[in-house]
């Protein structure tokens, strides 16, 4: 009896239909909104805190002359505020955290149109005259013409003769590519996407920050572990940042 091998079929990527559509001034523009609602909440968290010490303090000199436990008291009065101003800061506090929220929601969402350098490129000169006239013109290059081609675009930033060079360098096999695509994508476009992606990594810290200080304060306890998760966070931006790349 003969064993057939059974080939896995490829797959074919889907289109993912139902994202939305920010273009990079929108995403810049989530980005600082998010960093002003958070620098807001932050100025609230101040000044509740200070409120929050200013009657610990009040009730401490008021019961400074009875016996230790009078601790507790104060402790119970402190509660006891803080549930006041809870109370009284839920509503601001609760738009502060939903507009975190919507933000990080909204460039999520987005997130998959900003996935690689070629992908964004591509977009870029969508329907561009020069791209077309450029994709005639080298149809028939050779490896070497593309490669200096693609050292020109390189040079001159040009993003229609970058993007008509990766379409037709993307139609070879990958052993007779005189150049990497992505590369080429990267020098043009690179940089963008870097700070486009440095923006929904900080828009998505920033929402978990609103939430976890919202929640700290409400509570009066901090998280261990969610201040690490955000610190860690930071560390990872601070990171990428300073190694000046991105993946692609």
């Amino acid at each position: 009896m003969q064993s057939q091998s059974r080939r896995r079929p490829m797959t074919t990527p889907k289109a993912k239909l139902g994202t939305k559509w920010m273009d990079v001034h929108e995403i810049r523009a989530a980005r600082s909104k998010a960093q002003t609602n958070r620098e807001a909440q932050k100025r609230l968290f101040s000044d509740l805190k200070q409120r929050l010490e200013k009657r610990q303090s009040e009730v401490e000199r008021s019961l400074s002359g009875l016996n230790s436990g009078s601790q507790n008291l104060v402790a119970d009065a402190v509660a006891g505020y803080r549930r006041e101003l809870n109370a009284e800061s839920s509503s601001i506090r609760l738009a502060y955290v939903q507009t975190a929220g919507k933000l990080r929601d909204d460039v999520q969402s987005t997130a998959n149109h900003y996935q690689s350098s070629p992908q964004m490129l591509a977009r870029y000169t969508l329907g561009s005259e020069k791209r077309s006239r450029y994709i005639e013109q080298i149809a028939h290059s050779g490896p070497a013409e593309l490669a200096a081609f693609a050292e020109l675009a390189a040079s001159t930033k040009n993003k229609d003769l970058a993007a008509a060079l990766c379409s037709k360098v993307y139609q070879l096999e990958p052993t007779k590519r005189p150049f990497d695509a992505a590369e080429l994508a990267n020098v043009i476009v690179g940089d963008e996407l870097k700070e486009i992606q440095s923006a929904f990594s900080e828009i998505e810290r920033l929402a978990l920050e609103a939430v976890y200080d919202d929640t700290a304060f409400e509570t009066g306890k901090r998280n261990p572990g969610r201040d690490l998760h955000v610190a860690v966070m930071k560390q990872e931006e601070d990171n990428a940042a300073a190694r000046g790349n991105v993946d692609v």
